[in-house]
């Protein structure tokens, strides 16, 4: 007497296969979702810092108030502002995300042309 069918399977282990495929399934599915909630986090902090550092480089040019207003057109909110000479430190949140960037404003030298480049309001060193 024969017993399972033709490929040497035993009856009672006919569809174990499909078992194991739908762990497996299940399993990268799992680390999938994983690595993309891992990859929007590191999204949101990087984000973040970058509103920072624009935040910063603002209030170092041109004073606390330029340093709100780029952080609230980056979907952000100064919470923190610290001035100390010509050096700034500002701290922002951004979707649950806090970053601090800090920021040191110079006069920048005037270009052949006679005007001046990108600088910041303070002149010489403190």
């Amino acid at each position: 007497m024969v017993t399972g069918d033709e490929r040497g399977v035993a009856p009672h282990e006919a569809g174990q296969a499909s078992l194991v495929a739908v762990g497996v399934l299940a399993l990268v599915v799992a680390l999938a979702w994983g690595v993309a909630r891992l990859g929007g986090a590191v999204g949101s902090v990087a984000a973040a810092q970058a509103v920072a550092d624009a935040a910063a480089l603002a209030g170092a040019l041109d004073g606390e108030a330029a340093a709100h207003e780029v952080a609230e057109r980056n979907g952000a909110r100064l919470v923190g502002w610290r001035e100390s000479g010509w050096v700034v430190q500002v701290v922002v949140e951004r979707r649950g995300q806090r970053a601090r960037a800090t920021a040191e404003a110079w006069e920048a030298e005037p270009t052949a042309g006679g005007e001046r480049g990108a600088g910041g309001r303070r002149t010489g060193p403190p």
